[in-house]
């Protein structure tokens, strides 16, 4: 097999060629420069050369000119293999040198093998002739060049390597690292570390005796200190150690040891090279992070949070327990949404989300959904966004607090005030109002307003067997809430049924209060409800509405009462009137027929109905007065003397004597004692003039006068209807009121030819 030479002062180069070649089968030879080489193929003559250009002594242009020039080398052939001359200059000297070929390092295996065996097979090398001085002058040049060259690039290298120092400084004042080489034979540490503020690193060195450390390492810590230590200069293997150690002012600070010792070949330390780091602030976060962990891991809130794809990442126990999650859901299999309940969907994405991408923070209520009932749990939220060190979102959390037991105790203070203005609004509708049935409307709208309530009506109980009759809504044909009423009427305690309508808060009753005054049951409330508070509210309402239909009941009793004795009065007066009719000998109905004349002009001129009453009784009794004329005069059938006509004339008087002592006729007393009064002041008995005379008397002096006109007289026949008229409107402003002429005279005209019925005769 051939041998080969190998000539590059790089010990790894050569490695590399003649582990190769030596693989295959060639022989092999070693040199480190020119000379080398020379000196080695005096003793052994190699079939191949491979050469570097750059090496000490003599370089590979030195050497192939020299190999050139022995006629025992100049048939070998030599290949050029380099990584410094690559110009097209330099490979072309080494051609004109006599060289076979020129590969640049690194080259691949194979073109490596294919060039030895080409090179060993090829023909004898051919060497340009040139002189010693052209190729002198050629290589001195390539060498100024390169030298030029290797100047820069040492120049570059110092540069980066101050540069890389320079960063190294940085790190070092970053990361707070100090780093120590020991001498094991001298027993000193040298130690580089930045100080705050520093732009050089401080460098230190000081005696070190591993012993010497102990007594200021904390006492838990030695023991794990000395076995990590000794199994590290035992083996040589790099060790990592954290303990803790008193400073000088006796502070206890945290130290993070690593490094490695350097054993001899008979395996005794030589030296040992590490770092150290202060981690007193570090073991505190550590320490500030576990106490944080401890407190969201045992917080009673819901602590969690997903990844921007709104998938959850962690979630605390309590949260879990909140929501009803089971320890064992996978919570990548589960979206943000899956917690929320109903509208909070819509919610989370349209108006939480964008805040909190927005502006970092968003604080509301949301509702969660339990995961095993799918029961709303309201509660009160603050969302943000966690951040990387670059400022980038990297995660949404979440801390939500179940506010049910608020939301409830809100509720129950809005029902209560609720019911407390029900009750107002309630009280006020009793008070200003006499009507029962509009009461009880009332009463029971204010019921069925509330929001727990679905229904709400009154049973009035009536008669000795007190049978619950409905007062408000409208009964069925089969009313199970009139049965529920009945009983609570027997029992008389509160009666409640299960409902069958559901409700978001429960399943509701219907519930029958009854309503007891003065031990008998007045009524009875029937509710249908979903909510204990309302329960309570009918409780206190109960009394309240018993005693409301108890009043409201006598005084309807009253007023009965009242009707029917003003009803006795009112027919005792009119058969009055139909004697005092008889008495004077008057045409039949006289008094009927003038009271109903009265009414409807007093009606007409929008009169107030609470004064009609006594117009009416007033018209009736208007000639009361003549009981107390003497029948001599009252029936004479020709004219009465003058004196006769004074006494007739008292009647008026004797009117007013009757009745002002009979307090339920004396608003009624204007008519009998002021009807002979004339608008110009000639009438008696008082001779008023104008509207000094009662609005009634006024009236009723048109009436009167209207049918005496248009009735039979024993004295006359009846006047015609025009002549009638025609007389009434000649008074106009002398007996009768203008005003109240122009009314009645619209009357008669729009009744006239209904003779003989109830409107105004004609």
């Amino acid at each position: 097999m051939a041998t080969i030479l190998v000539v590059d002062d790089v010990a790894v180069n050569r490695e590399l060629l003649t582990t190769l070649f030596g693989y295959v089968g060639y022989d092999l030879l070693e040199a480190s420069d020119g000379q080398d080489a020379l000196r080695v193929m005096q003793d052994q003559v190699p079939d191949l050369i491979f050469t570097d250009l750059v090496m000490p002594n003599m370089d590979g242009y030195e050497f192939l000119r020299s190999l050139r020039s022995n006629p025992r080398f100049c048939q070998i052939q030599v290949v050029v293999y380099t990584a410094t001359y690559l110009e097209a200059e330099a490979a072309e000297l080494a051609r004109r040198a006599g060289a076979f070929c020129f590969l640049r390092r690194p080259a691949e295996v194979e073109v490596l093998l294919a060039t030895a065996e080409a090179a060993i097979a090829a023909p004898l090398p051919v060497v340009e002739a040139f002189t010693d001085v052209a190729f002198a002058t050629e290589h001195r040049r390539l060498l100024t060049d390169k030298l030029a060259q290797k100047i820069t690039q040492l120049e570059e290298e110092i540069t980066r390597r101050s540069l890389s120092e320079q960063r190294l400084v940085l790190a070092l004042g970053a990361a707070q690292l100090q780093v120590w080489d020991w001498d094991a034979v001298t027993k000193r540490v040298t130690r580089v570390s930045m100080e705050n503020e520093a732009t050089q690193p401080t460098v230190s060195v000081q005696p070190f005796v591993f012993e010497d450390t102990l007594p200021s390492i904390q006492s838990s810590d030695r023991a794990n200190v000395e076995a990590v230590i000794a199994n590290a200069l035992k083996t040589g293997d790099p060790f990592s150690m954290r303990y803790h150690i008193f400073d000088k002012d006796g502070n206890l600070r945290g130290r993070e040891v690593q490094g490695k010792f350097q054993l001899d070949e008979a395996g005794e330390v030589v030296r040992g090279i590490g770092t150290q780091l202060d981690i007193t602030a570090r073991a505190a976060a550590a320490k500030e992070r576990e106490l944080l962990a401890a407190l969201v891991e045992n917080s009673p809130d819901f602590i969690g949070s997903v990844n921007l794809e709104g998938v959850h990442q962690t979630v605390n126990p309590a949260g879990r327990r909140m929501i009803g999650l089971e320890e064992s859901a996978v919570l990548s299999d589960l979206n943000m949404f899956d917690f929320l309940h109903g509208d909070s969907h819509q919610y989370a994405s349209e108006v939480v989300l964008p805040a909190n991408m927005a502006t970092g923070e968003w604080r509301g209520e949301l509702l969660f959904k339990n995961q095993v009932t799918g029961k709303p749990i309201p509660c009160e939220c603050r969302a943000f966004t966690v951040k990387s060190e670059d400022g980038a979102i990297q995660s949404l959390a979440i801390i939500a607090r179940d506010i049910t037991d608020r939301k409830e105790t809100e509720r129950e203070l809005a029902d209560r005030l609720a019911q407390l203005t029900a009750f107002r609004r309630i009280d006020v509708a009793i008070s200003s109002s006499a009507d029962l049935r509009l009461t009880l409307e009332i009463v029971v709208g204010e019921i069925r307003a509330m929001d727990d309530v679905v229904a709400a009506d009154i049973y009035l109980c009536y008669g000795p067997q007190q049978n619950p009759e409905l007062a408000t809504g409208l009964p069925t044909d089969s009313d199970p809430r009139l049965a529920l009423a009945e009983l609570a009427v027997r029992n008389r305690v509160r009666v409640e049924r299960p409902s069958t309508a559901t409700h978001a808060r429960g399943i509701g009753i219907v519930e029958a209060v009854p309503l007891i005054s003065k031990g008998f049951v007045k009524g009875v409330l029937v509710v249908k409800h979903h909510s204990v508070s309302v329960s309570r509210f009918l409780e206190a309402l109960a009394g309240q509405l018993a005693v409301t239909i108890d009043g409201a009941q006598l005084f309807e009793d009253l007023e009965r009462s009242r009707s029917d004795i003003v009803s006795a009065y009112d027919e005792t007066l009119e058969g009055w009137a139909r004697a005092l009719d008889l008495r004077d000998k008057e045409t039949e109905g006289h008094s009927r027929r003038v009271t109903e004349i009265t009414m409807q002009i007093a009606r007409a001129m929008k009169v107030n109905r609470e004064e009609l009453p006594h117009f009416r009784r007033g018209a009736l009794l208007h000639d009361i007065g003549k009981l107390a004329v003497p029948d001599a005069i009252l029936h004479k059938p020709g004219a009465l003397t003058p004196e006769e006509w004074h006494i007739m004339r008292k009647h008026a008087e004797h009117a007013f004597e009757i009745l002002a002592p009979i307090e339920f006729l004396r608003r009624s007393i204007d008519i009998p004692y002021c009807h002979h009064e004339k608008w110009d002041g000639t009438g008696y008995p008082r001779g008023l003039k104008g509207k000094q005379i009662p609005l009634s008397a006024r009236i009723f002096a048109l009436a009167d006068v209207w049918d005496a006109l248009r009735s039979d007289r024993p004295y006359r026949p009846k006047w015609s209807f025009d002549k009638a008229l025609d007389h009434i409107k000649s008074q106009a402003g002398t007996h009768f009121d203008p005003e109240i002429l122009d009314v009645f005279v619209d009357l008669i005209q729009a009744s006239r030819g209904i003779e003989g019925t109830d409107g105004v005769q004609g």
